[in-house]
């Protein structure tokens, strides 16, 4: 309670420093140059303010996921679920601030990336262990297989590489106008990914860890912002497809996850829901 006060107390400072502010520009509106170092002097002390919440938070946040660690979670899944818990409330915090910066430093293109990296290591650290695995996935696996539903509605597998688009938590497929599932998407948009761990020999094949990802995809057409933006994010994680993007058939393809379904080992599996796999897509 007292560290939640302490936050309260905070955001009420940075919230009557903006409004004095405000009121003495309007009312020195015709000083310039008082009117600069005043702004300058305002954001310094805005920045402080933010910084001092920002530590509060995530001081809050280990103590929380240390009980949590040390009180005696009943099975695996529910220290995986009060931690992820403690995370999204992190992230919650950062996404405030890192708007709050863009509204007010004007600099959109750098201050965003700053933060999102920064905070992206603490919020890291309280993690469950599920979820690291679910992100070492989707770091090392760089092909899944895709399961579309065929004209006579019946499935049909094959194998892509996939990318991520961070800045809006998709996945990112580059697939040719020639395959048989650029038509099913086409004519049924329901999808479904298999990300699995690849074989190794010492390792039992049923202690693979992997995820199954259902949403819908959407094919883009050539030249639009979002065609670009998601051929960016595949061309970074894929830059020796360059050549084949440029091919007039081929198109870049958005999915937006519905559902996440999580096998980390013999017996532990759970269902991740949509707004982690969210937060953890955009965090990559």
């Amino acid at each position: 309670m007292a560290s939640q006060a302490r936050t309260v107390f905070r955001c009420a400072v940075i919230t009557y420093t903006e409004r004095v502010s405000f009121a003495v520009l309007l009312f020195l509106r015709n000083d310039p140059h008082f009117r600069a170092c005043l702004v300058v002097l305002c954001n310094i002390v805005t920045w402080l303010a933010v910084a001092a919440i920002t530590q509060a938070a995530f001081v809050s946040v280990r103590r929380q996921a240390f009980f949590f660690r040390h009180a005696g979670a009943s099975s695996q899944q529910d220290d995986g679920d009060s931690q992820d818990a403690q995370a999204a409330c992190a992230w919650k915090w950062v996404e405030h601030i890192r708007l709050r910066g863009e509204r007010k430093s004007g600099d959109c293109a750098t201050k965003p990336h700053f933060w999102k990296y920064k905070v992206t290591l603490l919020v890291m650290e309280h993690e469950s262990r599920l979820t690291s695995q679910l992100r070492r996935l989707l770091h090392s696996c760089r092909t899944a297989a895709l399961g579309t539903i065929d004209a006579g509605g019946g499935p049909h597998v094959s194998r892509v590489p996939f990318a991520v688009d961070v800045e809006t938590g998709r996945l990112v497929l580059l697939i040719s106008g020639l395959a048989a599932h650029t038509s099913h998407i086409r004519r049924d948009a329901r999808i479904s990914l298999l990300i699995a761990e690849p074989e190794q020999p010492d390792q039992p094949v049923h202690a693979l860890g992997r995820m199954t990802l259902t949403g819908r995809a959407s094919v883009t057409e050539p030249g639009s912002a979002d065609a670009e933006a998601l051929k960016r994010a595949y061309l970074q994680r894929f830059p020796e497809a360059e050549p084949i993007a440029r091919l007039p058939d081929f198109r870049c393809v958005a999915v937006q996850v519905h559902a996440a379904r999580q096998v980390a080992d013999f017996g532990a599996a759970r269902d991740v829901s949509v707004e982690a796999m969210g937060r953890l897509l955009r965090s990559l």
